[in-house]
């Protein structure tokens, strides 16, 4: 998850990859988040992506999702 700036405050926007040969939309994850989550701690938007950014370790680079 990574913090988006709105008017001097903060929102969460979620980066997922879903694991080969699952499936799931925004609104399975939102509404899987809303049963697991408080309103204030549910992301506001949830991206699915078919690979996260990762460096040659494999640590996610944050700063290539907010790009």
């Amino acid at each position: 998850m990574v913090g988006r700036a709105v008017q001097a405050n903060q929102e969460v926007v979620a980066y997922v990859q879903l694991l080969p040969g699952t499936r799931a939309t925004t609104d399975d994850l939102m509404a899987h988040a809303a049963r697991q989550l408080t309103a204030y701690k549910r992301p506001s938007e949830i991206v699915i992506l078919t690979a996260l950014p990762t460096s040659s370790t494999g640590k996610i680079l944050k700063h290539r999702l907010t790009a």
